[in-house]
């Protein structure tokens, strides 16, 4: 094989160079071909080291002892784009009779399609040896050509696609280089970084910040915010000043808060609800609705729906009796609930609440007026939806369209004009919209730009609820997504971070219908070369889904099988935390068959094998959490003996003494993650207390460990809300140390880097 030339590549080579062309491939390995058809080849065969490149890669077909013609092709997108003229501006018309795309039929073409995935093109003329010194120039030129990184500022999608990844991982180092990305780029203006300051801190959980920042709160309120922004706002605000309360179940206290803390500061973010369906956004309009002079019952109805059937019993908690929707007054005549006069309809319009002023002039017979104010109310909402509908009151009612001023013609027309033709935008239980149209659009061939741009912008108005409840629309969106290709792949590969945390909510119950969609992700990232930090915390909470689902014994084989080809990619130092967790995960989890222990435990000693490399660098708190998954796998401690550091690691031993005498506070609900980590800090630093503590509540025993301990590890993502605010009052103002993952080496490390 040529000199640093992937053995990969010989498959194609030896079809491209085999008949019919005289020019051998064996021929070229060994250079027993004639010097000038290797001098031909060579500086074509050399650009295949660099897959990166976009120089064209062109090879000749040899035919009765001459060349019978050229073919041309380029291993990046850009390349194959400028082929074509780059060709003819070097050769001109004077060389070229013949340039066209390359017969599919043709064997030499098809080696080429084959490997690179681009279109191929064939060219020749009537002087080959001309041809030939030319081409051997072009290869000569373009070898010494310097290369050239990227200068051009990616775009804005591709951008904001990697920062959700980023904060989905709370990889704030990564976020914030994103962030400065995003600003250098000089497409976004102020608001919209503003925004964007505003998606960093939800998107590192600190709502906190977020919440407490009052003069930002009220500055972005006045302006008209994007849905993802407004339902960051809420949720910061619901979250820091009701959630505790309604823990609790306090009703009295959840409104209260909610009134005074939430709604009366900022009633500019109950203008719209912008579509947004997103959990606690909809509670806090609920809220909004319950605490007005005259609470609308249709109008809590339609809110109400929005929550997920868990949520079922939060109003009777929350909102009080009297405010419930089926406390309505029946209008007997009309079969239905009285609507409200048309003074209210009109003063929510004039204080600004355009969702409640559009819900109740819509209850009320359509005249000139009311339809003015509510071709205003949707142009601010912005909702397909709220387009829709009055759309369609407006059909129902052909008295009102008689004599309409010139100018609300125009309007309606309008906005007819923007209405989508060919599916409805409603979700119902058998045809939800949000997340199912979007990949029925990729899949359909939708411009992948737009899709990408759609997902972002729109996700915190699509609700996820009605497609992770039903075995059937999930599956489909699962096939779909898993089947797209080219372009769709790439937008649905770069949305993997917006798709799980909408279908495997962070302290949710999964849902045994996720568990296609849980395989395809798996997969999808099992299949990309390029694995990035914030995937291998999307693989973290898919594994946990599949193993909680529960696995037979050829579902389990294949998914340690992609942990693996994972793995391959993402073996280093930095990552080995992550592959311990995954051990962890595995080990203590049950294996449906002796077939499927001996996966997991092929995966543990691959993990084990690959830390060879990097033994240098393995401290005593590296090598504690393979020895106790050395003892669950039932590895002989012979075969990690060589991981062991011989000497305990310097700044183990700084750390030691800072511990001295200290008590270490864990939270987790992984029990046997906490035991095991309590083993090994112990084992690391034996002058210190560990304490470890699994309550789903709060606890007196919980609120004196986070009271009492020097240093208190939070595994956020083994946790309940209730130890959440338990925790929270305990450490009165500290933070906590929050764990990056569940596992044992996860938790060890959260401690080392504490005190480091």
């Amino acid at each position: 094989m040529i000199a640093g030339l992937s053995e990969t590549e010989r498959p194609w080579l030896e079809r491209f160079f085999g008949a019919p062309n005289e020019l051998i491939w064996a021929d070229i390995e060994k250079s027993a071909a004639p010097a000038d058809r290797l001098d031909a080849v060579l500086p074509w065969l050399l650009r295949l080291k660099d897959g990166a490149s976009d120089a064209p890669i062109i090879l000749p077909l040899y035919r009765n002892g001459t060349v019978a013609g050229w073919y041309a092709t380029a291993s990046t997108k850009e390349g194959e784009q400028r082929l074509r003229a780059t060709l003819r501006a070097w050769f001109g018309p004077s060389y070229l009779s013949h340039l066209q795309v390359a017969d599919s039929a043709n064997p030499s073409a098809e080696a080429m399609r084959t490997r690179f995935g681009k279109q191929v093109l064939a060219f020749k003329g009537p002087d080959s040896y001309k041809i030939g010194e030319r081409l051997a120039l072009l290869a000569k030129l373009d070898g010494q050509r310097p290369h050239l990184g990227r200068t051009e500022p990616r775009p804005v999608g591709r951008v904001r696609s990697d920062l959700e990844r980023a904060l989905l991982s709370r990889d704030e180092v990564s976020a914030l280089a994103l962030i400065a990305e995003l600003r250098g780029s000089g497409r976004l203006n102020e608001e919209n970084l503003r925004f964007l300051d505003i998606r960093l801190m939800a998107g590192l959980g600190q709502w906190e910040q977020i919440a407490r920042d009052y003069w930002t709160i009220k500055t972005l309120a006045d302006l008209p915010l994007p849905p993802q922004t407004l339902s960051d706002l809420i949720e910061a605000l619901y979250r820091i000043y009701v959630d505790e309360a309604e823990v609790a179940g306090d009703a009295r206290a959840v409104r209260l808060a909610f009134e005074e803390r939430v709604a009366k500061p900022f009633p500019r973010l109950f203008a719209s609800r912008h579509g947004v369906r997103t959990r606690r956004v909809v509670k806090a309009f609920v809220l909004y609705e319950s605490i007005q002079t005259k609470p609308d019952p249709t109008i809590l109805e339609g809110l109400l729906s929005l929550l997920p059937t868990e949520d079922a019993t939060w109003a009777d908690a929350f909102i009080g009796a009297s405010n419930k929707p089926e406390s309505a007054v029946v209008d007997k005549a009309q079969g239905g609930p009285v609507a409200q006069l048309p003074d209210e309809a009109e003063a929510a319009f004039e204080d600004g609440q355009y969702d409640r002023a559009y819900e109740l002039y819509l209850a009320k017979p359509l005249h000139r007026k009311s339809l003015s104010v509510l071709l205003s109310c949707v142009q601010f909402i912005g909702t397909a939806e709220a387009r829709r509908r009055l759309l369609d009151t407006f059909d129902a009612q052909p008295s009102v369209h008689e004599d309409l001023p010139s100018a609300l013609v125009l309007r309606l027309q309008s906005l007819r004009d923007g209405a989508p033709s060919e599916e409805s935008e409603t979700e119902g239980p058998l045809e939800p919209a949000g997340w199912m149209r979007w990949a029925r659009r990729l899949a359909a061939g939708y411009p992948p730009e737009t899709a990408e741009a759609e997902v972002l912008n729109d996700r915190a108005m699509w609700n996820a609820v009605p497609l992770r409840s039903n075995v059937q629309l999930c599956r489909e969106f699962s096939n779909l997504i898993g089947n797209l290709s080219d372009g769709a792949a790439d937008v649905a590969r770069r949305s993997l971070s917006l798709i799980v945390p909408a279908f495997f909510p962070e302290g949710e119950p999964t849902t045994q219908s996720t568990k296609p969609l849980a395989t395809v992700i798996l997969l999808l990232i099992a299949m990309d070369e390029a694995v990035a930090r914030g995937d291998l915390e999307i693989l973290s909470t898919i594994l946990a889904a599949l193993l909680e689902f529960g696995l037979s014994t050829q579902e389990y084989v294949t998914t340690v099988a992609d942990l693996e080809a994972i793995q391959d990619r993402v073996a280093s130092y930095a990552n080995l935390a992550w592959s311990l967790d995954v051990c962890e995960a595995l080990a203590i989890s049950p294996a449906p068959s002796s077939e499927a222990n001996e996966a997991r435990l092929r995966f543990f000693l691959k993990v084990v094998s690959q830390s060879h490399g990097f033994a240098h660098r393995l401290g005593t708190h590296d090598f504690l959490p393979i020895k106790l998954l050395a003892r669950d796998y039932g590895v002989d401690p012979s075969a990690i003996a060589d991981l062991r550091p011989a000497l305990k690691a310097a700044d183990d031993a700084e750390t030691g003494e800072m511990l001295a005498a200290k008590t270490i506070g864990i939270y987790t609900l992984t029990e046997a993650a906490g035991a095991r980590a309590k083993s090994a800090l112990r084992e690391l630093f034996p002058s210190c207390a560990v304490e470890v503590n699994s309550d789903t509540v709060c606890t007196s025993s919980l609120t004196n460990l986070a009271r009492t301990a020097d240093i208190f590890v939070f595994a956020w993502r083994s946790s309940s809300h209730q130890a959440f605010f338990c925790v929270k009052d305990a450490l009165g103002g500290r933070d906590p140390i929050y764990a990056a993952g569940k596992g044992t080496a996860s938790l060890v490390n959260a401690v080392r880097d504490a005190i480091r």
